[in-house]
C-alpha cells in the first residue's frame, strides 16, 4: 500500500503489477472484490499522462487526478522509493 499521494494520485492507494496476458482475470477479480472502492487500471507506459487518462479504465467512481504532479520523463514507480 502506498499511504500517501503519489504521482497524479491524490489519495492513498494499492498498486498491483501483473502481466498483460492476465488482464481479463485480474479485472474480473477486482470487479468482484473491490466492494465499492474506486479502481484505476492503467498500463505502466510512458507518457504517464496518457497511461492515466486515455489508456486507463475506471471501475467505480472516477477520482480526480492531478496531472501537474507528473514530472516529464519520470516514471511514477520511481517515486515509490
Amino acid at each position: 500500500m502506498v499511504g500517501h499521494a503519489i504521482g497524479p494520485h491524490l489519495y492513498p492507494m494499492f498498486e498491483i503489477d501483473y502481466d498483460e496476458t492476465e488482464q481479463t482475470e485480474v479485472r474480473r477479480f477486482i470487479e468482484t472484490y473491490r466492494k465499492g472502492l474506486s479502481v484505476l487500471i492503467h498500463p505502466d507506459v510512458e507518457p504517464e499522462r496518457e497511461a492515466h487518462s486515455t489508456l486507463a479504465v475506471w471501475l467505480g467512481a472516477k477520482l480526480p487526478l492531478d496531472f501537474s504532479r507528473l514530472d516529464i520523463g519520470t516514471n511514477v514507480n520511481q517515486q515509490l522509493d
